[in-house]
């Protein structure tokens, strides 16, 4: 349980922080405001740019590294290109964070860092992971805090014997890790979000979250920020990384006093088809949540709400073609759905629940019955082994009935999943 009320924290609308004003961290001309390795960082075609040649090999990882200081709770978009000029096609980096200087010559940085990957790297450390793009590290020396498309509760130290693997409990999934795959773009621009409040870390992928994980190690808790160029170890593998539109907005964060989480609100004065882009990957993760995590009260008041909000903001004030607003509000709509088959499969969850408690007890005064009136003292201590064998079949038979109604909900919101995810594409795209 204790893991599932960590992720109860960032919800659609919870009112404990505040967004600064998104602030552009790039002017598109030159890198004012960024220092890095000379000779390898440019801004070419309107991106910041680093490059790797034959000619010009990089011994170790290098950072492109921003000036404005230490961030500690922050929200971070931007998108990103990556071309591997080599024959792998190779083409690996990274956005790190919360981080500190190893070596202020080589501008080479340790702290998390959200994986930026073509998708032709498979290190044989993961096995399990069908690309990393997109997952959360602790770099150097590249531990993985969290595969992409799950949930995860990540704790101090490695697991022995599994190289760049750190200790966590799995707290669930975001079902992602093929669907963030599959849409992304090889060889052009890619979007990614980078939400980083108290130790609640949250990486989206083209608007699909790839990550939600809580640190109780606390790795990290404020630093500096940070563009990977990454070396590729003693290989000479020459490839070309981007980036561009680089906006960061600091939150002003409370911490929740029971779950030492902070919590995120959307600024007021914020378009309302904003706060939809922004927060539609968390509304989606919570209509489509598994029945023994409790969801905020308030979900389904909040996404009407910002329904009636957008349907108002179209007549009144658009800030979005009349496609969004459609779109948007269609988005809302089956949120909203979701979240009310979601209700239904819950109360079906405890009915069926209670009805198993039931029959387990019924049973248990049945064996009691034939105890008192059907058997002998001497006969039923010979036959207690073989009554607590039943007893305990009939236990394992109501744990299994409880869990069908889970795994019910869990197949249809599989079923859902890629509706609603093609529903926000489509939004998004329309908002641009």
């Amino acid at each position: 349980m204790k893991s599932l009320v960590h992720f109860i924290a960032l919800s659609l609308l919870t009112s404990a922080c505040v967004y600064a004003q998104e602030i552009s961290l790039f002017n598109g001309r030159d890198l004012t405001g960024w220092s890095g390795l000379a000779g390898y960082w440019s801004v070419k075609d309107g991106a910041i740019t680093g490059r790797i040649t034959e000619n010009k090999a990089l011994g170790g990882n290098t950072f492109l590294v921003w000036q404005g200081g230490a961030l500690e709770n922050f929200e971070l978009s931007f998108r990103y290109k990556l071309i591997g000029e080599n024959p792998s096609e190779f083409a690996n980096s990274g956005i790190q964070f919360r981080a500190s200087m190893l070596d202020p010559g080589k501008f080479d940085l340790k702290g998390y860092q959200a994986e930026l990957d073509n998708g032709v790297l498979h290190p044989a450390a993961w096995p399990s992971m069908a690309n990393i793009n997109g997952c959360l590290t602790d770099d150097p020396p590249g531990i993985l805090l969290c595969p992409a498309g799950e949930k995860v509760i990540a704790h101090s130290g490695e697991v022995p014997g599994k190289d760049m693997l750190s200790r966590y409990d799995a707290a669930g999934t975001l079902g992602t890790r093929d669907s963030s795959a599959s849409t992304y773009k090889r060889k052009d621009w890619n979007e990614g979000r980078l939400i980083a409040l108290g130790n609640h870390i949250q990486i989206f992928i083209n608007g699909i979250q790839t990550v939600d994980v809580i640190d109780e190690g606390h790795r990290y808790k404020a630093g500096l920020l940070g563009l990977q160029l990454h070396s590729a170890g003693k290989q000479v593998r020459p490839k070309t990384v981007q980036f561009k539109d680089i906006k960061l907005q600091v939150i002003n964060a409370s911490i929740t006093s029971n779950t030492g989480v902070a919590t995120i609100q959307t600024d007021p004065n914020q378009p309302r088809i904003e706060v939809l882009k922004d927060q539609g990957p968390n509304a989606l993760e919570w209509a489509l949540a598994p029945l023994d995590q409790p969801l905020p009260p308030d979900i389904r008041q909040n996404l009407t709400y910002l329904r009636e909000d957008l349907l108002d903001e179209a007549k009144q004030k658009p800030k979005a073609g009349t496609n969004a607003y459609t779109l948007g509000s269609q988005l809302c709509d089956k949120l909203l759905i979701a979240i009310q088959q979601r209700g239904q499969a819950s109360v079906q969850a405890g009915y069926t629940a209670a009805q198993a408690d039931a029959d387990v007890r019924v049973s248990s005064q049945a064996l009691e019955a034939r105890r008192n009136y059907q058997m002998s003292w001497p006969q039923f201590a010979r036959e207690t082994s073989q009554r607590e064998e039943i007893s305990r079949q009939q236990m394992s038979a109501a744990e299994l009935k409880k869990e069908k109604t889970k795994v019910e909900w869990a197949s249809r919101a599989d079923v859902m999943r890629p509706i609603l995810d093609g529903l926000y594409r489509q939004f998004r795209e329309a908002m641009r």
